[in-house]
């Protein structure tokens, strides 16, 4: 009977940017609801879904989840994860969905899914708001999916402060990393010692390279990902007098180009991804890309791969799609920022890198 347990397996979708007290709440939570469940995430590259790119890189974290007992790890590729709030849960419930799992488990703020189910629009609170589009999701999919609230505790997600107990939002644990304070009380030990660098990446610190595309390729602005109705002059005008990304962003928001918004936009400049490009790999995902797997996560693939609608893989070697395409893109943009020989390690980890095994980056 043991072995018929491990073949039911769960989903949730994480960014993990990074890893704090909050997710292993949510993660202890699923598994007191599912005991004997394999549990399956659908995690978001280099870059993420409000268009920043992650402090650790996706390795990185796919390792913490499978330390604090995730089973395995998808990769949700670029062109499903820098999206608006609807393509980036309807994409990650997708792959969730080819996985086979029977319930999808998610943090929300009102923990609500009638209310969720009910409504007929866009709830205000951020984590509502992608609850809601899983439900949206799960439904379009006839509703073979079981959903599951978990409330949130404590910290807004957006919260740009560390309070007084061990939970706070992944903002205000990035925020306090940049500000140099101690974030040990707030994420578990395997986050804290990955997180001793101090120097991570950010939005602001690819502005060089976002501002030389812009004003060295004018024209083509018109084609990337989300620059729609003449914003590429204000774009322009704006790389042109600012000398900082948030200057930047400052001079190009409007209250129609919210600054999610633009983060976004700015990645898809650093990338070179065109509006074509971004709808067409969006609407043909075309693989399972393993990141981590523990060993329950191992028998789960072996006994149930063959029955899933798309081809599992563990490298971008063999790929030729677009989301591949784009994925080696957005890894070399994200490792821009690090020296030689560290550009080199990430781009050929795309390659040439094995899952993670059990927490253990295996070679």
């Amino acid at each position: 009977m043991r072995w018929l347990a491990t073949m039911e397996a769960i989903g949730i979708i994480v960014e993990y940017n990074p890893f704090h007290n909050g997710h292993m709440h949510h993660l202890q939570q699923a598994k007191t609801q599912f005991p004997d469940a394999t549990i399956i995430a659908v995690m978001s590259g280099h870059f993420l879904q409000r268009g920043i790119p992650a402090i650790l890189n996706k390795w990185q974290r796919a390792e913490l989840a499978i330390i604090h007992s995730i089973d395995i790890v998808i990769e949700l590729p670029y062109a499903s994860s820098v999206q608006r709030a609807d393509i980036f849960a309807r994409n990650a419930v997708q792959l969730l969905a080819a996985m086979n799992i029977k319930a999808l488990v998610f943090g929300s703020e009102s923990a609500d899914v009638e209310t969720l189910t009910q409504l007929t629009s866009q709830p205000t609170e951020a984590n509502d708001i992608l609850g809601y589009y899983y439900i949206q999701a799960i439904q379009a999919l006839g509703n073979k999916i079981q959903a599951m609230a978990i409330p949130r505790l404590e910290s807004q997600y957006n919260q740009e402060t560390l309070g007084e107990t061990t939970i706070a939002s992944a903002t205000a644990i990035r925020q306090a990393l940049n500000d140099g304070r101690t974030i040990s009380n707030y994420v578990p030990a395997a986050t804290a010692k990955l997180l001793t660098s101090g120097n991570y990446p950010a939005s602001e610190a690819y502005y060089n390279f976002i501002r030389h595309r812009i004003l060295v390729n004018p024209d083509d602005l018109k084609d990337i990902a989300l620059v729609a109705e003449g914003i590429e002059n204000r774009l322009y005008d704006a790389a042109l007098e600012a000398q900082d990304y948030n200057a930047w962003l400052n001079l190009v928001a409007t209250t129609r180009y919210r600054k999610n918004h633009l983060n976004r936009l700015a990645t898809h400049i650093l990338t070179g991804t065109t509006w074509q490009q971004l709808d067409t790999a969006a609407n043909n995902l075309d693989y399972l890309r393993v990141l981590g797997l523990s060993s329950r996560g191992q028998n789960y693939l072996r006994h149930n791969r063959e029955h899933f609608p798309l081809p599992v893989i563990t490298s971008l070697s063999r790929q030729t799609s677009l989301n591949a395409e784009l994925e080696l893109r957005a890894t070399t943009a994200y490792a821009l920022l690090f020296q030689h020989h560290n550009i080199t390690a990430l781009l050929e980890r795309e390659y040439n890198k094995k899952p993670i095994l059990g927490g253990i980056i295996h070679d």
